[in-house]
């Protein structure tokens, strides 16, 4: 993070190539790192609390830069970033209640169209990005709301302890 931090620091302008290029290298890694966990039989409960914890901070780095470079008005990152905040507190306190929450295929897609359009909208400033980002922004609420659905429908199981 400190040397995509550094990339986009070192731009001139509203776009820096090299800094979506390695931001979509970092989410690629950190998909693929999930993927090979599921694959491997490697999923842990370490890992299920940190790896959406990184995910958040990449994107919140991206979010946050996208904002500093002038890219983007600010209200579309915000309701990315106050929904992935939402979630991760939701999800902590669940999870210290001894739920096993867990990210659906709607909360992946919506994952998904977040770092796709970041790192579209680092490397370029194209009209069609814009619309992008406003889909991931949308995604994002809906996903909320299907999380809170879920937790007022009590749809969650007891985490197994042991």
């Amino acid at each position: 993070m400190p040397f995509l931090v550094w990339v986009i620091v070192a731009s001139d302008g509203p776009t820096s190539l090299p800094a979506g290029i390695f931001f979509g290298v970092l989410a690629f890694t950190d998909w693929l790192d999930g993927w090979l966990a599921r694959r491997l039989g490697a999923v842990t409960r370490f890992g299920r609390i940190v790896d959406p914890l990184a995910d958040h901070l990449l994107i919140g780095v991206g979010l946050i830069s996208l904002i500093a470079l002038g890219r983007i008005p600010w209200p579309i990152p915000i309701i990315i970033l106050a929904r992935d905040a939402l979630m991760a507190f939701g999800f902590f306190l669940l999870s210290r209640r001894g739920y096993l929450v867990t990210v659906d295929r709607g909360g992946k897609l919506s994952a998904f169209t977040v770092m796709a359009a970041v790192t579209l909208a680092l490397a370029s400033d194209a009209l069609w990005i814009d619309g992008l980002l406003i889909l991931a922004a949308v995604l994002s609420v809906v996903t909320l709301a299907n999380y809170l659905a879920k937790t007022a429908l009590g749809a969650w199981p007891k985490a197994k302890t042991g």
